[in-house]
């Protein structure tokens, strides 16, 4: 039971750790369906790290990010 503890710990340290480092893709597009599924993961990461970094922190990177995690949501064929 120690183990399952401390593997979870672990993950938990190492998600929060990348969301930390979230940035959004460069000169990315969102055109085609096909555009979308390559930023799913992108997307998802966005997301955790608005959910991560407090609201009060960071406030320019929050709007890009949002920005982004919106853009993507509003167009996305899925």
């Amino acid at each position: 039971m120690k183990t399952i503890s401390t593997l979870l710990l672990s993950f938990l340290v190492i998600m929060g750790i990348q969301a930390q480092d979230f940035n959004v893709p460069k000169d990315y597009k969102l055109e085609k369906a096909e555009d979308y599924a390559l930023y799913e993961q992108d997307v998802l990461n966005g997301i955790n790290w608005l959910m991560e970094v407090p609201l009060d922190e960071m406030p320019e990177k929050r709007q890009g990010v949002n920005a982004f995690v919106m853009k993507w949501l509003m167009g996305t064929p899925y």
